[in-house]
C-alpha cells in the first residue's frame, strides 16, 4: 500500500505521472491499481498533477475525480513492525521514490493464498460442474453455436492438441485427426517481446513425436498445461504452440486464421492470463482476498491534519457525549479498504493488460466459459454467471454491460427492423468494432481484420450479409461514419496527428474502420434506431473488395471500392454553424487544400436535426476519393437545398 497521502498533509501530490502509479500497482498497491483501473483509457494532459484530497464535505474543482473510502477493520493481526514501516516511507518519500510499497504488517484473518493453491481451484472445479448440470443457458448457447460453426462432420477437433495427461518430462503434441470430439481447454495470454517456443516447420515433426522437453516451454504454458491436468481436462490448445509460426508452410496459418472462431466455440473452457505480460510470467500471484488493513499513523503531521478537522466544524469529528468520537480515523484503529464491486470484480475482466490485445476480443466472446487469472484473484465467466472467488455466490446484478458473449438471440437473423429490440444485434456488432478498435495487434498488417473474423462470421452465420473489409453491405451507407473518438480537450475540431503509424498497412481501403490504428466510434448516434431510419443522402452503385485469401470472405483484403452518387461541397457551405464538428484520420494537414464534404444521412427523427458526412480528398486528375475524416453540422441552407434536390449530384469512386 502506498501510506503517503497517510503521512499529511490533507491534501497533496500522490505520484508525479502514470508510470510511477503503474509501476506501484505492479508492486501490489491496491490504490494505484484501482486509480490505473479508473485512469486507462483517458485522455489526460501529461502535465495535471494526480493529486489526493481527503474529502470533508467541502466543495471541491477536479478533473477526473476517483473517490476511495474505508471501514473499520474488526480483525487484523499484530502490527508489530508497523511503526518502522511508516519510518521507511519517509525515508522513500524525502528521496523522493513514490512508487515503493511497504508491507504494512497489519494482516488479514485470513492466510496468503495463491491464485493456483487449492483454494482457487476448488472454486474453479465448483463454477465447472455447476455450469455443466445446472446453466440451461449455456446449453442453448453451445448448440446455436454449433450450428453455426457447422463443421464437417459431427466429430470435430482442431488440427493439433497438447495431451496434458502424460507427466514425463516431455511436450506432447497429437494430431487432433485422430481424435473424437475431446475435450480441450484454449489459452489467452500476451505474446510480449521475449522469443518463447514456438511451433515451427522445422521442429513439428519433434512436437508430434514427444522429443521436446517440457521445460522449454515458458513459465506461463507450462502452469496452464498442470492447470488442465489438476482439472481433469486432457487436451489444451495454444496457438503458438499448435499454429505453424514460421517456415514454409504458410497455409497452416491461414487454414486456423479461418478455424479460429471453430477453435473457441468448441472449447470446453479458455484460460485468460489476465496480467502476465508475457509467457515467461506467472500465470499465477500471491494474494490476500480482502483488500489491505492500513492504520492511520502517530506523528505530528498527522496530529496536524487531525487537528485542522476537528476545527472544521464537521459534526463527523465532534466528540459525542459518551465521549466517543466520531472521527473516521481513529488513533489506533486500523481500516480496510472499503468492497469496491466494479474495481474488484469488473477489473479482473475488462482493464487488465489482457485486455488490451486484439485477439483476445474474439477469444472472450465466443468461448463457452472463462477461467480469468487476475492480479487479486480468480473470475468465472459463462452464457449464465459472472462470479468472483471470495465474491458473493452470484454476480448476476453485475453485468458486463454490453460487453458478453455472442448470444443466440444475437446471431438471429431480423428481416424487418420493426421495433426497437430488432436493432440490439445491430448495435451489439457496432459496440463489438467499437471495442475491438480500442485494442492492439502485434501484426495488424496481416491480422486486423482476421483477428475479428470469428465474431463476424458467427454473428452473419444466418443474415449471410456481404462482408466488406469489416463492414457488411446492408449497413451501408451509414456505416461509413465511423470517426475517432474525441478527443477531450478538444470534441468539436479533432485532429488525429498526421503519419502513416495511425493506419494499418495493406490494401484495406479508407472508408473501412479497419485502416485505424486508433480508437473509433462505430456509429455517431446514440442508438441504432436513429441511424438506421435517417434520411439517406447518398446512393451506392457498388461495393466490392479483393480478398487476400479468397477461401475466408472475412479475412484480410487487398484492395476494395464504392462507386456512389452524392452532393460534393466546400467547407464554406457547412462551418456557418457553430456546431461545426469535424474529426480528421491523420492524413489531411492544415495547409492542405480544404478537403471536399459528403452529406452521407440527416437525423431527422431528434429535435435538432444533425447532418453527418465524410470528408475526402481527391487524386489529382481523377474521379477518385478517399477519406481524410468525418464531420457533423446542424441543418444549414445546404442541408434543405439537398433535402429538395435543388443541388448537383456527382459521381465518384471511394477507395
Amino acid at each position: 500500500m502506498c501510506l503517503s497521502m497517510f503521512l499529511g498533509p490533507e491534501e497533496g501530490q500522490h505520484h508525479k505521472d502514470f508510470d510511477a502509479i503503474e509501476k506501484a500497482s505492479d508492486n501490489g498497491c491496491y490504490i494505484c491499481h484501482y486509480l490505473l483501473y479508473n485512469y486507462r483509457g483517458l485522455v489526460i494532459q501529461e502535465d495535471f498533477p494526480l493529486k489526493y484530497l481527503w474529502l470533508r464535505n467541502r466543495p471541491t474543482i477536479l478533473l477526473h475525480p476517483i473517490q476511495i473510502s474505508f471501514e473499520p477493520a474488526e480483525e487484523c493481526h499484530d502490527i508489530e513492525g508497523y511503526y518502522q514501516c511508516l519510518e521507511n516511507v519517509k525515508a522513500d518519500l524525502k528521496a523522493e521514490d513514490f512508487s515503493r510499497v511497504h508491507d504494512t504488517k497489519l494482516r488479514p484473518p485470513e492466510e496468503l493464498s495463491n491464485t493456483g493453491g487449492d483454494e482457487a481451484l476448488g472454486f474453479l472445479r465448483e463454477r465447472i460442474q455447476a455450469c455443466k448440470t445446472s446453466h440451461g443457458e449455456c446449453r442453448t448457447a453451445a448448440l446455436a453455436l454449433s450450428k453455426a460453426e457447422e463443421p464437417d462432420s459431427g466429430a470435430w477437433s482442431p488440427r493439433r492438441l497438447i495431451d496434458c495427461s502424460v507427466d514425463d518430462g516431455m511436450l506432447h503434441l497429437v494430431h487432433g485427426e485422430n481424435l473424437t470430439s475431446p475435450e480441450y481447454a484454449t489459452l489467452s495470454y500476451c505474446w510480449g517481446k521475449e522469443k518463447f517456443f514456438m511451433l515451427r516447420s522445422d521442429n513439428e515433426r519433434d512436437a508430434l513425436d514427444s522429443k521436446i522437453p517440457f521445460y522449454e516451454l515458458p513459465l506461463l504454458f507450462r502452469q496452464s498445461i498442470t492447470l488442465c491436468r489438476n482439472l481433469g481436462i486432457r487436451y489444451f490448445w495454444i496457438d503458438s504452440v499448435c499454429i505453424i509460426q514460421s517456415g514454409d508452410n504458410q497455409q497452416d496459418w491461414l487454414f486456423h486464421a479461418r478455424e479460429m472462431s471453430t477453435i473457441y466455440a468448441f472449447c470446453a473452457l479458455s484460460i485468460s492470463a489476465e496480467y502476465a505480460r508475457s509467457p515467461h510470467k506467472s500465470l499465477f500471484v500471491d494474494r490476500f482476498l480482502q483488500p489491505p488493513i492500513i492504520m492511520p499513523p502517530f506523528d505530528a503531521s498527522w496530529a496536524a491534519v487531525r487537528e485542522a478537522w476537528e476545527n472544521s466544524g464537521d459534526e463527523r469529528y465532534e466528540t459525542n457525549p459518551n465521549g466517543t468520537s466520531n472521527d473516521p480515523f481513529i488513533l489506533g484503529q486500523p481500516y480496510r479498504l472499503t468492497n469496491m464491486p466494479d474495481y474488484l470484480e469488473r477489473c479482473t475482466v475488462l482493464r487488465t493488460p489482457l485486455a488490451t490485445r486484439g485477439w483476445v476480443l474474439q477469444e472472450r466472446l465466443l468461448a463457452p466459459r472463462t477461467l480469468h487469472f487476475s492480479q487479486h484473484r480468480v473470475s468465472w465467466s459463462c452464457y449464465s454467471h459472472n462470479v468472483n472467488e471470495g465474491g458473493p455466490t452470484e454476480l448476476e446484478e453485475h453485468q458486463y454491460t454490453w460487453f458478453e458473449r455472442l448470444q443466440p438471440s444475437l446471431m438471429k437473423k431480423n428481416p424487418n427492423l420493426a421495433d426497437y429490440t430488432a436493432y440490439q444485434s445491430l448495435e451489439w456488432w457496432l459496440n463489438t468494432v467499437a471495442e475491438y478498435s480500442k485494442r492492439q495487434l502485434s501484426f495488424p498488417e496481416k491480422d486486423k481484420l482476421v483477428a475479428i473474423a470469428g465474431i463476424a462470421r458467427i454473428w452473419n452465420h444466418e443474415r449471410q450479409f456481404d462482408y466488406l473489409a469489416g463492414i457488411f453491405r446492408p449497413h451501408l451507407p451509414w456505416a461509413l461514419l465511423w470517426h475517432r473518438e474525441s478527443n477531450a480537450q478538444d470534441p468539436m475540431h479533432d485532429k488525429q496527428p498526421l503519419g502513416e503509424e495511425s493506419f494499418t498497412p495493406g490494401g484495406v481501403p479508407t472508408w473501412s474502420w479497419a485502416t485505424c490504428k486508433f480508437q473509433v466510434k462505430a456509429y455517431p448516434f446514440t442508438n441504432t434506431h436513429s441511424l438506421v431510419n435517417g434520411t439517406v443522402l447518398v446512393d451506392i452503385k457498388f461495393a466490392e473488395v479483393e480478398l487476400a485469401d479468397k477461401e475466408n470472405p472475412y479475412g484480410q483484403v487487398k484492395c476494395g471500392k464504392i462507386e456512389l452518387d452524392g452532393y460534393l461541397g466546400r467547407q464554406k457551405d457547412f462551418d456557418d454553424n457553430w456546431t461545426y464538428c469535424v474529426h480528421y484520420d491523420g492524413r489531411f494537414k492544415e495547409d492542405d487544400e480544404a478537403p471536399w464534404h459528403l452529406p452521407v444521412t440527416w437525423n431527422h427523427l431528434v429535435k435538432e436535426p444533425d447532418l453527418f458526412g465524410l470528408l475526402l480528398r481527391k487524386f489529382e486528375g481523377s474521379r477518385i476519393f478517399y477519406r481524410v475524416g468525418y464531420f457533423k453540422v446542424s441543418v444549414t441552407s445546404v442541408t434543405q437545398d439537398i433535402l429538395r434536390g435543388k443541388c448537383l449530384r456527382s459521381s465518384i469512386t471511394y477507395i
